[in-house]
């Protein structure tokens, strides 16, 4: 479903929402630069869309594990958060690391996971030392269409959920360099994953389905602000989620500017209750 909302200024905004049971992100992005080449006259989109592949593996799904535990979950209120995690930090940490290790380099992404996932642990855990040992699982959404040999223009899921298991005073109360190295070794595993099973015991699965969980979702390089309906790239792409079971987290693109600069990487947050999200927000204040 879409809805183009129009401003007496002359911009507009194009909201879309859809099912994951039809396509995910990099599908959605897909069909909204179709419609984008389309609108600007094209014969037919550059990317022929393809809905079946039935070359692709069984992709394993955290979600299937934990299926029968969130069945009864119902919408929760978290606070929500539009911050930019500024360059200067991110640089900073990328330095910092290859500084240390002489030879490590970390992505932009792994700098950012791990600012959110510090300060929102340090905000969630700021007057319980006690729990410093408690589980503060991570989970990020990961497009694995080059690792399954996904045949071009498929738009159908093809994502899968990886995890990094950590205590909460490892990833609070950690260097954001080692919290940083954490991120990156959980995707230098994904391969693994994809090959084995999901197999979690009891205290995990209470975490994966309760307040310590954090979910990123990522929306940069899957081609979401690449749509162009004839007047250019868009201004700003955002995520709104309409329904919030388990505290989630999504990067955005990047927005442009008037001036063509960037301040750094925007984070869109529905990860704290109301009770939190002052603390949460003045972690964040801190990155520089």
């Amino acid at each position: 479903m879409a809805q183009v909302t129009e401003f007496a200024c002359g911009g507009y905004v194009l909201a879309v929402t859809w099912n994951h049971a039809v396509a995910d992100g990099f599908g959605v992005a897909q069909f909204l630069q179709a419609v984008g080449e389309l609108a600007r006259g094209f014969p037919s989109p550059s990317v022929v869309p393809v809905r079946y592949d039935g070359s692709l593996p069984e992709i394993p799904q955290l979600a299937n594990t934990l299926a029968s535990r969130l069945a009864g979950c119902e919408h929760i209120d978290f606070a929500y958060t539009d911050v930019t995690i500024p360059w200067s930090f991110i640089n900073r940490v990328k330095a910092e690391l290859f500084h240390a290790s002489g030879h490590l380099s970390c992505s932009t992404f792994e700098v950012v996971a791990a600012a959110i996932w510090q300060c929102r642990t340090r905000a969630i855990t700021k007057r319980a030392a006690d729990n410093a040992g408690s589980p503060a699982p991570l989970v990020f959404t990961v497009n694995v269409r080059n690792r399954v040999g996904a045949k071009d223009g498929y738009y159908g899921n093809c994502i899968m959920s990886q995890l990094i298991t950590a205590a909460s005073g490892a990833v609070g109360d950690g260097n954001i360099v080692e919290v940083a190295k954490l991120v990156k070794r959980g995707k230098e595993v994904i391969t693994s994953t994809l090959e084995g099973r999901v197999v979690l015991n009891e205290e995990l699965v209470d975490a994966l389905c309760g307040y310590g969980l954090l979910v990123l979702m990522s929306w940069g390089g899957i081609g979401m602000e690449d749509m162009d309906l004839g007047g250019g790239r868009p201004a700003r792409v955002i995520a709104n989620m309409e329904t919030t079971v388990l505290p989630s987290s999504m990067i955005c693109p990047p927005c442009s500017t008037k001036d063509g600069s960037r301040d750094g990487v925007n984070v869109i947050a529905f990860c704290v209750r109301e009770e939190h999200a002052d603390g949460f927000h003045e972690e964040l204040a801190r990155l520089h």
